[in-house]
């Protein structure tokens, strides 16, 4: 029962009862839209530009497109390798694989796959 029919008094009748127009949904639909899309470009472009990778010498990281971030690390400094995974992390197999090396460096190679099988490797390696 609608609100409208619990609140009635004694005698009282409904003689019209209204709906929003489904035209107060397009903005808000638009919009949604359109952020999703802008949010996909975004996540496809860093997807893209990023880039891992361990040499005999260093362990990099570089992210961006127009604006460069880079990380690198001597694998003669390493000092541990280690994993972080979340629940999806651990559901799909994915999660971020962190270098650390002597002081506070560090290089973070996020949202990797098999992390685990890539800690081996690298850890194999050196």
């Amino acid at each position: 029962m609608k609100y409208l029919n619990k609140t009635l008094t004694k005698g009282e009748k409904v003689i019209v009862n209204a709906k929003m127009s489904k035209w107060s949904l397009l903005i808000p639909v638009v919009f949604g839209i359109f952020t999703a899309f802008v949010w996909t470009l975004f996540a496809l472009i860093r997807y893209a530009t990023t880039e891992y990778g361990v040499t005999t010498n260093k362990v990099l990281s570089k992210t961006g497109l127009i604006k460069r971030d880079t990380d690198e690390l001597r694998t003669i400094k390493i000092e541990g390798v280690d994993v972080t995974q979340g629940y999806l992390g651990r559901m799909f197999g994915y999660g971020n694989l962190v270098f650390t090396g002597t002081g506070s460096q560090s290089v973070t190679f996020k949202m990797v796959s098999n992390p685990l099988d890539l800690k081996k490797q690298v850890q194999e390696t050196f």
